[in-house]
């Protein structure tokens, strides 16, 4: 899940390079849903927490602002 989640991040930040900006936020949100369920059930996870940063960093979400899909 953690790989998913990274792969879509990156995904995210490749679209937005490329001024896909609706793309881009879809992706970066995805990513947060489900970053969001992996510190759900393993909230020591470094590398969900690490993306949880990046996500606010880089297109200002913050995972308790969301809804779970």
């Amino acid at each position: 899940m953690i790989q998913y989640a990274d792969n879509l991040y990156q995904l995210a930040l490749k679209a937005r390079k490329e001024l896909n900006i609706e793309l881009s936020k879809g992706r970066a949100l995805k990513c947060a849903n489900i970053v969001g369920r992996i510190l759900e059930f393993d909230p020591d996870n470094a590398s969900a927490d690490v993306l949880q940063v990046d996500l606010y960093c880089e297109f200002g979400i913050q995972l308790s602002e969301i809804r779970p899909s």
